[in-house]
């Protein structure tokens, strides 16, 4: 059973909120806007806890999103053309089945998507269905390729949440402060409230480095607007 954070620190009262305020946020409790940033806040946690959870070493997770790149790519290169010789005898074996032959396919495959019964058996629509994680895919790979690959993948994606929720609330732009009175990195109201939320996660499942990560974070901002 994962653990769970104590949900209820995410409310108005909770760290969060006042940091939220403290850099800005001027809605008031009963302001629909606050329900859903303690909405956000709060599955976004529960997601980043599961994903913690769940996480496999960098390096295997590489080898295992190249092989199934590769494998993917590899289809998508092996589709004949919709009116090629291939794909036509395969449209046409498939609507010469009696029903019987055919619910006997489909039995075996329930899962097919779209259901070839009712749309046809065209290759196109396998294409259709494999290229989106193709690409998706390809942009996972490419974020490997970068900077910082064997961090924290899931305490980066969940400060890329928050950081879009601190932006959204306050109307400022997440950055990294460093304060040169106590030497602290990880000063200024982003740092704060990271830290807000880092206090309310369960024991284990910590940021870790909020310096390396709010760095991150800057970093792939910066990319975007290049």
């Amino acid at each position: 059973m994962l653990p769970s954070a104590d949900l209820t620190r995410f409310d108005w009262d909770g760290p969060a909120f006042q940091a939220l305020r403290k850099a800005g946020f001027s809605a008031d409790e009963y302001d629909p806007a606050c329900q859903d940033i303690e909405n956000e806040i709060a599955w976004a946690a529960r997601f980043y806890v599961s994903d913690v959870a769940f996480s496999v070493p960098p390096p295997e997770f590489r080898h295992d999103l190249l092989k199934f790149k590769a494998a993917l790519e590899a289809l998508v290169s092996a589709f004949p053309p919709r009116d090629s010789a291939v794909a036509e005898a395969t449209r046409l074996s498939w609507e010469g089945q009696d029903e019987a032959s055919r619910t006997d396919i489909t039995g075996k495959y329930p899962d097919m998507v779209p259901n070839p019964w009712e749309l046809g058996l065209h290759v196109d629509e396998l294409e259709r269905i494999i290229k989106p994680f193709v690409a998706i895919t390809a942009e996972l790979d490419e974020e490997e390729r970068g900077r910082g690959r064997n961090g924290n993948r899931a305490a980066n994606h969940f400060v890329d949440t928050l950081g879009s929720i601190f932006e959204s609330a306050t109307g400022r732009l997440p950055r990294r402060v460093y304060s040169n009175y106590d030497a602290d990195p990880v000063a200024g109201p982003f740092g704060e409230f990271l830290r807000a939320v880092d206090d309310v996660l369960p024991s284990g499942f910590k940021f870790g480095d909020l310096d390396h990560l709010i760095r991150a974070y800057g970093a792939k901002s910066r990319e975007k607007t290049e």
